[in-house]
């Protein structure tokens, strides 16, 4: 997978608001929402692979920077992985 292709798949998808954490503004989609699940663990594997470690509120994630979004996913094997968040890289509730 090239970083096209993970952009593509971002653009390609409507990001829902985390309306539970407005401290926290940050956007997700859920796999089972994807039309393709073959591509999101694929994506999902990227930013795993490519991010970059940082923690936030004491856990580390691993967050990918691509355009003016940061990209981290909540799970640890891409297999079960179900959610891709987003948010601002210039958030200031969120690492760099």
């Amino acid at each position: 997978m090239t970083i096209v292709e993970v952009q593509e798949f971002f653009e390609s998808h409507s990001w829902s608001f985390a309306k539970t954490m407005p401290e926290s503004p940050h956007w997700y989609i859920v796999r089972s929402n994807t039309l393709d699940i073959k591509t999101f663990i694929e994506v999902v594997r990227f930013i795993q692979k490519n991010g970059l470690p940082s923690i936030f509120e004491g856990v580390t994630y691993t967050y990918l920077h691509l355009g003016e979004y940061k990209y981290w996913t909540m799970g640890l094997l891409p297999e079960v992985t179900t959610i891709i968040n987003r948010a601002f890289i210039k958030s200031t509730n969120h690492p760099n």
